[in-house]
């Protein structure tokens, strides 16, 4: 996904998303078809897995981004930081997405620190997903739990 491509925000959902129109039912039961009515600027930023579409007004090397579970895809942090020279404050602390940003060379705009968004200060249990391929770490326990009988 290129960093420089601009879209409005109905063009850049529908390529995105593959969605058009929703129909809906009026109160008579007649279809009513809704569609976006507001028309934005927007760009493309990252890699088609990690990628999102932002409205690029006020982003400038003075503005901050707080992203929140990066795994191992920074690309959509990395082209903000690129266009536009911000600073990224990256929160992940699942143990594959530090060691792999450990072996990457980022930016000194890009800083990672090893926390979760919580709804509460403290500290969390994080269980490891089934297929250890995967990065992301749940709070909630997937599969048999020790010394429960699922037979």
């Amino acid at each position: 996904m290129s960093s420089s491509k601009q879209t409005t925000v109905l063009s850049g959902l529908t390529a995105r998303l593959g969605w058009r129109w929703r129909a809906l039912r009026a109160g008579g039961g007649e279809a009513v078809m809704h569609r976006v009515q507001v028309l934005r600027k927007c760009e493309a930023h990252g890699s088609e897995y990690g990628g999102y579409f932002v409205v690029p007004d006020g982003l400038n090397s003075d503005a901050v981004v707080y992203s929140f579970g990066v795994g191992e895809d920074v690309s959509f942090d990395l082209s903000l930081i690129n266009q536009y020279g911000l600073s990224v404050f990256a929160f992940d602390p699942t143990p594959k997405s530090v060691a792999w940003l450990g072996g990457q060379v980022l930016p000194p705009q890009f800083h990672h620190y090893a926390h979760a968004l919580g709804t509460a200060d403290g500290v969390a249990t994080f269980f490891e997903p089934k297929d250890p391929n995967h990065v992301s770490h749940s709070l909630v326990r997937r599969g048999p739990q020790p010394g429960h009988d699922h037979t």
